[in-house]
């Protein structure tokens, strides 16, 4: 099976102190991004990475080799 080329970047909200935001990057540019903000880097994580689950299986879904 291929690697996925997507990845997770949290980063502090630069507007509100103690938020995070997250992104999903694709061969490292932003694909796509959540405008809520998280109380705590883990929430932002967790958050996140539900989300990422479901572009990787829609990627594989589209991508698949048969």
């Amino acid at each position: 099976m291929k690697a996925h080329p997507f990845s997770i970047d949290i980063r502090r909200d630069t507007f509100t102190a103690g938020l995070f935001q997250w992104w999903i990057k694709k061969s490292g540019a932003r694909f796509e991004g959540c405008p809520a903000r998280y109380g705590s880097f883990e929430e932002a994580r967790v958050t996140a990475k539900v989300r990422l689950d479901g572009v990787i299986a829609d990627w594989r879904r589209t991508n698949a080799v048969t």
